[in-house]
């Protein structure tokens, strides 16, 4: 079952995906286990939320 999510849904889910993103790196400055689980567990594709906001090179 494909999750759908409206533009509310999907800008509510964004700092929990950068937390996601962050701690999925081998150099992460933090660490939210529990926001990886959601994002894995949700099954969605986050690339688009990532790329709303700078991140650090």
């Amino acid at each position: 079952m494909e999750l759908k999510l409206g533009d509310v849904q999907e800008t509510a889910l964004i700092p929990l995906a950068i937390k996601a993103d962050e701690s999925k790196r081998s150099d992460h400055r933090i660490y939210d286990g529990k926001a990886v689980e959601i994002i894995d567990e949700l099954g969605i594709d986050t690339k688009n939320m990532i790329n709303i906001c700078p991140t650090r090179e």
